[in-house]
């Protein structure tokens, strides 16, 4: 089985509802690297919030 990488793990997570600071606490990192994170995910998916980041995962099969 392949090992999730953290970019999936991260957008399993938003779609599930988990807020900035929950995923940072799950990785012991802080909120602004998680930011930081999604800021790069927005631009890669060429969307502009959370919502439209989960809804792009969901379209292009990376989440089910």
């Amino acid at each position: 089985m392949r090992r999730a990488t953290r970019k999936h793990e991260v957008l399993e997570l938003l779609a599930a509802g988990w807020a900035t600071k929950e995923i940072a606490s799950r990785y012991g990192l802080t909120p602004w690297a998680i930011e930081k994170q999604l800021r790069l995910l927005f631009r890669e998916y060429a969307v502009p919030n959370r919502a439209a980041l989960v809804s792009a995962a969901f379209r292009r099969g990376e989440l089910r």
